[in-house]
């Protein structure tokens, strides 16, 4: 199932690789060749931002390492869609379409925006921490709560969004 390199990192071969969900309906893996499984697995995005699906990890309920994926496409149709499904819940990142208001509360600045999933409400606590810019045109956005948002394109903000942006960074 895994080839291990010399830092100890356990790569999953994807031929080997079947992915799919237990009885309790929790993500499981099994190896094809020997039959080994690890069930109640997690994924962790080494990536998160830049390439949704490349470099899966594979964590148990412990957080402890069970292997990583190199390329999801590798994987056959059912395992792959399968493991697609359990990053797209885990990694449910709403885009920001427009901003409605961002308004000053107590210590918190409250967000009205519309995005592509509807209309939310969030708050925003440290903005040098919460407010980023992953390249000149990205912005991702972590609310009080550990949410995040994102702003694939700035550029392509109506001028009244862009303008409470800007106040905001």
């Amino acid at each position: 199932m895994d080839k291990t390199t010399a830092e100890n990192i356990n790569l999953f071969e994807p031929s080997l690789l079947e992915v799919f969900l237990d009885e309790t309906h929790n993500m499981a893996v099994r190896n094809k060749e020997d039959g080994q499984t690890y069930e109640g697995l997690r994924v962790s995005l080494m990536f998160p931002i830049t390439d949704r699906y490349s470099y899966v990890q594979f964590l148990d309920a412990d957080e402890n390492e069970i292997g990583i994926l190199k390329d999801l496409n590798e994987l056959d149709n059912e395992s792959r869609s399968i493991l697609m499904s359990e990053i797209e819940k885990t990694y449910f990142i709403p885009a920001i379409t427009k901003i409605l208001s961002i308004e000053a509360e107590f210590r918190a600045d409250v967000w009205k925006v519309e995005t592509d999933k509807g209309f939310r409400t969030f708050e925003v606590v440290g903005k040098r921490r919460n407010i980023r810019y992953v390249t000149s045109d990205h912005v991702i956005i972590k609310d009080i709560d550990g949410n995040r948002y994102e702003i694939p394109s700035v550029n392509k903000l109506d001028k009244t969004s862009k303008k409470l942006l800007q106040r905001e960074v």
